[in-house]
């Protein structure tokens, strides 16, 4: 009966867990596209999901007037929500 009280307390505490998908527009160029992504998806995940002249590591990402170098940032911690517009160079 205890192991089945540990489970039932840590069931809903896996819950708390939560992906935001989100929705964003990337400009490369005169092109757009359009990424579909989680908040815990990262820069690099943006980077890779568009397939243009230029490798992922030769990128860079532009949003809200910054450049964002690491790639490992998340989406969320880069402040991109659903609707977001980024650039990529």
């Amino acid at each position: 009966m205890r192991a089945i009280f540990i489970f039932a307390a840590i069931v809903p505490m896996m819950l708390l867990i939560k992906v935001h998908s989100i929705k964003i527009t990337v400009q490369v160029a005169s092109k757009t596209f359009e990424v579909h992504a989680g908040s815990d998806d990262t820069v690099g995940f943006v980077k890779r999901s568009i397939h243009s002249a230029f490798a992922p590591h030769q990128q860079t990402v532009h949003f809200g007037g910054s450049t964002l170098r690491n790639d490992a940032l998340t989406l969320e911690q880069a402040g991109i929500v659903d609707d977001s517009h980024v650039v990529l160079q």
